[in-house]
């Protein structure tokens, strides 16, 4: 089943999901990397989908991430435009 809506959260002990209906579940994976993008405002759950494997639940979390820009290493570096390959002088094309 997916949820969309409701109280979905990641905990901060980073072991744990909150899953709306259902309630809090305990993760078997670190979910360090995502509560702290969450909680820097740089992602959202948009779902989660609860299924189940081999007598377990499965808990799949979707996430929207804002990507951060990227700064150049150099930027005053130079840069070039590739003009392509030309032909070269005296070639005849042909009308």
């Amino acid at each position: 089943m997916r949820f969309t809506t409701g109280a979905m959260r990641l905990e901060p002990d980073r072991r744990h999901l909150t899953v709306p209906v259902i309630g809090k579940l305990r993760s078997k994976e670190n979910t360090r990397r995502l509560e702290r993008l969450v909680v820097n405002g740089r992602a959202r759950i948009l779902s989660m989908t609860l299924s189940q494997r081999g007598g377990r639940l499965v808990v799949a979390v979707q996430a929207i991430v804002a990507q951060q820009p990227r700064h150049p290493a150099e930027p005053e570096g130079r840069r070039g435009v590739d003009l392509g390959v030309g032909p070269r002088v005296g070639d005849h094309r042909p009308p």
